[in-house]
């Protein structure tokens, strides 16, 4: 007896070995029933696994047994497993599997003998119970108490084991899914036709496709170090913005000299956990040169075509102020009445041509600046001051803020007088109550100056185009002010020549706010004309 238990004590310290050598729970399981007969003596051995509503019955024949025999023993199985997971699983829900059913050979079994012992135990691991191990033979009264502790302390080894490998085994499964997610993941990108950037949370480069490879004349080799050239280079101010605002796309423009000459468009959006974290940052890059070069050509023609147009207005204009004017004779109250209305459309339409002159002077970078020291506090209250008829026509209130009685900035005032007296107007366009505030901070390095009102707001959709030239936003059809959709482009544009920043934040049908930096000195070359 004491061999024995020596024996079966070294076969449940190689339970635990056998386990670690294996991925799945089968080959296992053929191992455990075969050595089954070490523990104890039996005619047939069996695990009946539960898998969700289904179940595995795994057989191991140690005498041959006839079908009727095993059909009893499958059914027992199943009644000791319902009796101890509390579920229902059906005879036609099981799954049979015998391991050597072929080396019993049914030509030795005695029909006429039925099963004599039978014996199962709950596979329990973690307080779960995982299936049932089950022994039986033909003879009766085999199974003695000493014989069955021991089995049980085998079976307790063989449920850690199964817990185990089952673990291991969704592990595994799990890999493969995210390895062929990824490999999916990698065929698509490598077929897109825009670049494509993916950083982690410390901005270092985890992807980069094909395609953003070429557009950067990157080489295989120098993959690797793309970070350092990205977080060096341009994309430094697309991660600055992303980190200092709550934005959820930063688009910018940039222009390559090399691998050759091209203007490429730059979509950053942040990757976020389920806590808000910033978890990674995808950057789409897309091939704009076409796009820029057949803006120019439009913007090239209409620049001639309204050089073209300014001649003949300025006549036309002349000629019905005279007429008007009585100089080429007395005129009707009814004609004086049409005239007027001519006159008015004469200078929206000069106004119209001003401003397509404006953008493309400024996208060829042909308007001269003429900056000076300039006190932005006397330039916003010079402004403030134009607009009160209107303000007082509307009942809104004009707010004023200043950080300081004096800010100085280093800008062509004339030029900043347009950009102010532009926001100001859009706002009163779309403001139907409340206020609208001009403020001005002096900060350190440079001076903010921003217009915020109470009015309609901008649609998170359209915020991205509101900087796009045409684009007009909140207009409703009827009479009333039109305008050529240029106005911000325009402002945008003469801060930029600045060097400074232009910004807006809005909340749809609650309040807008146009910001705009300027700097305070020339010492970075700022406002040295274009």
């Amino acid at each position: 007896m004491a061999e024995e238990k020596i024996l079966v004590t070294d076969l449940i310290k190689e339970v635990g070995t056998q386990a670690l050598s294996q991925l799945n729970c089968e080959p296992f399981i053929k191992w455990v029933l075969e050595k089954t007969p070490v523990v104890i003596d039996h005619d047939l051995s069996a695990i009946l696994l539960l898998e969700g509503n289904k179940a595995k019955f795994y057989l191991w024949f140690n005498q041959p047994v006839s079908h009727e025999y095993t059909r009893e023993c499958k059914l027992k199985a199943i009644e000791a497993l319902n009796a101890a997971t509390k579920t229902s699983v059906l005879e036609g829900a099981v799954e049979v599997l015998a391991f050597n059913e072929g080396e019993a050979s049914l030509d030795q079994v005695d029909k006429t003998s039925p099963m004599a012992s039978f014996f199962a135990a709950p596979l329990i691991e973690r307080g779960n119970c995982l299936g049932v191990f089950v022994i039986s033979s033909r003879k009766p009264n085999l199974f003695l108490a000493y014989k069955l502790n021991m089995f049980n302390v085998f079976v307790n080894q063989v449920a850690l084991a199964i817990d185990s490998l089952k673990a291991r085994e969704k592990v595994v499964q799990q890999a493969r899914i995210i390895e062929r997610d990824s490999v999916n993941m990698k065929l698509a990108f490598s077929g897109m036709s825009e670049g494509l950037i993916m950083t982690d949370e410390f901005n270092e480069v985890i992807l980069i496709n094909p395609r953003a490879t070429k557009m950067l004349g990157l080489m295989p080799e120098q993959i690797q170090a793309v970070s350092k050239t990205f977080i060096l280079g341009f994309l430094s101010e697309v991660f600055k913005e992303l980190a200092n605002t709550d934005k959820q796309l930063v688009r910018k423009d940039i222009d390559l000299d090399s691998p050759q000459k091209m203007t490429l468009r730059i979509d950053a959006t942040p990757a976020k956990d389920s806590k808000g974290k910033n978890i990674g940052t995808a950057i789409l890059l897309r091939d704009i040169t076409l796009e820029k070069e057949v803006d120019r050509l439009k913007t090239e023609f209409i620049s001639t075509v309204s050089h073209e147009l300014r001649t003949p207005l300025t006549t036309i204009r002349e000629t019905v102020s005279q007429v008007l004017d009585g100089i080429l004779g007395q005129t009707t109250e009814q004609q004086r009445e049409f005239l007027l209305i001519c006159l008015e459309d004469i200078d929206r339409l000069t106004r119209i041509i001003n401003d397509l002159l404006d953008i493309s002077k400024i996208e060829a970078r042909k308007i001269q600046l003429k900056p000076q020291m300039i006190d932005m506090v006397s330039v916003v209250k010079n402004v403030s001051m134009i607009f009160q008829p209107r303000f007082r026509e509307k009942a809104l209130e004009l707010k004023t803020s200043f950080s300081r009685e004096n800010i100085v900035a280093y800008a062509d005032k004339d030029k900043i007088i347009q950009v102010l007296t532009n926001l100001v107007g859009n706002s009163l366009k779309f403001t139907g109550k409340g206020y609208i505030q001009i403020s001005v901070d002096d900060k350190e390095g440079l001076v903010e100056c921003s217009v915020f009102d109470t009015g309609r707001g901008i649609s998170e959709e359209d915020l991205l185009k509101v900087f796009s030239k045409f684009q007009q936003f909140g207009r409703v059809d009827g009479p009333g002010e039109r305008g050529t959709g240029l106005g911000l482009s325009i402002a945008k544009g003469i801060i930029e020549m600045h060097h400074g920043k232009f910004s807006v934040q809005s909340r749809l049908n609650e309040w807008t706010k146009f910001s705009f930096t300027l700097p305070k000195t020339n010492a970075n070359g700022g406002g040295d004309g274009e």
